[in-house]
């Protein structure tokens, strides 16, 4: 499906495959930001880029609130999110959706 962020090789345009996004594009597009933003010594946040990465295939038992709530770097596809969840696990989207709404 999708890993961290999509973009096609040299443009902005999602990577689409006949039946949904090319992991190894976003592999690469991954890769591609995060090298360009510590050589330029941008301040990031890992687990912002592949917050679906760990979620699958680590089983991480969180995402980052602001990810969700603010998409600070811009992201693209973070939208996705409560499908992502619903297909890892029974938790209900509805309140992590209820919580985001509440500024602290």
């Amino acid at each position: 499906m999708y890993e961290c962020a999509v973009e096609s090789e040299g443009t902005a345009e999602p990577v689409a495959g006949g039946q949904g996004f090319d992991p190894a594009a976003v592999s690469r597009y991954a890769a591609r930001r995060l090298d360009a933003e510590i050589v330029q010594g941008l301040k990031l946040n890992p687990t912002h880029y592949c917050w679906e990465l760990l979620l699958r295939e680590f089983r991480a038992p969180f995402v980052k609130r602001d990810l969700l709530r603010d998409n600070p770097m811009g992201l693209p596809y973070v939208w996705l999110w409560p499908d992502v969840i619903t297909a890892l696990s029974d938790y209900p989207v509805e309140l992590i959706a209820s919580h985001l709404k509440e500024r602290p």
